[in-house]
């Protein structure tokens, strides 16, 4: 077995255990609802004593805020109307350690939105604010994410 596998496991373990930790927002998400689709912003924040180790294995500032973009990636989840959609990244911005991911996910819907952020532990919650909702859709008053709890959210 090489060192690398074991090396990318722990490197994961790290960023994730980071990412739970430093959220520099008490965690919230931003949804806007769109008629084109659905547009996701997530915010990551790494600790600086788990920024150096991660900047080293990864080679660099650069290629550390273009991980944590397909990490956010990877974490985020949404349906319409009961289908999942592919998220594509539409801008990753970074100001030392926290980068703003943008993500779209491209589609017409008319029933239901459903978002999920997995990222987080699974003892913590996430805010969600959600934009561009019509006036008839289903809300919690304070929506919320966590595991095994979507943010589903009725538009009729």
């Amino acid at each position: 077995m090489s060192a690398r596998p074991i090396r990318s496991s722990a490197l994961a373990l790290l960023l994730l255990s980071s990412l739970a930790e430093a959220h520099p927002d008490p965690n919230e998400d931003l949804l806007q609802l769109r008629a084109d689709g659905v547009a996701v912003a997530v915010t990551l924040t790494i600790a600086e004593a788990d920024a150096r180790p991660l900047r080293e294995q990864l080679g660099g500032d650069a290629q550390l805020g273009e991980w944590l973009a397909r990490e956010a990636q990877r974490f985020v989840r949404v349906e319409l109307d009961g289908r999942a959609a592919p998220l594509a990244l539409q801008s990753s911005e970074r100001a030392g350690r926290t980068i703003l991911v943008t993500l779209f996910a491209a589609g017409k819907f008319a029933r239901m939105v459903q978002f999920s952020d997995r990222r987080r532990d699974p003892k913590l919650s996430v805010a969600v604010r959600v934009e561009g909702a019509p006036p008839a859709a289903k809300l919690p008053p304070r929506p919320v994410v966590f595991e095994g709890h979507p943010l589903v959210i009725l538009l009729r």
